[in-house]
């Protein structure tokens, strides 16, 4: 696996990392095979990325992690854990995180198809906001 892509992917859904909150599983990279999801009670952030991977870890150990390990990495699951490793020519890196089995079934299609927003959308939003900020 592409270490380098890998932290590419990780670094794309961390706004929908949150950490010390009680929103329950916004700490958690969820991986379902062709994409890496990441959610709080804000947002909800999808990168395609084929891992093979089903589960979720703690995102931002996991990304620490991985900063550390060197380039080319084997990732995979192992019954509850995610074994990241790397053989070097003198000794074997190896560490394990802690999988937490997501229920994948509930999680709402995405559509296949998405309407481009048009080039002044953030400006309207931006009047509207100010106008509803007004009118209270």
């Amino acid at each position: 696996m592409e270490k380098k892509e890998l932290i590419k992917a990780i670094k794309a859904i961390r706004p929908g990392l949150m950490k010390d909150t009680n929103v329950e599983l916004s700490e958690f990279i969820n991986f379902n095979d062709s994409e890496i999801v990441s959610c709080n009670n804000i947002v909800s952030i999808s990168y395609p990325y084929e891992t093979g991977l089903t589960g979720a870890v703690k995102g931002f150990e996991f990304l620490q992690i991985l900063e550390k390990m060197p380039a080319n990495i084997d990732i995979r699951n192992r019954k509850d854990k995610l074994i990241i490793s790397k053989k070097t020519e003198t000794s074997k890196i190896k560490f394990s995180l802690n999988v937490l089995e997501m229920q994948q079934d509930t999680w709402p299609k995405m559509p296949e198809n998405f309407v481009k927003l048009p080039s002044n959308f953030i400006e309207a939003l931006t009047c509207l906001i100010i106008v509803v900020f007004l009118l209270e």
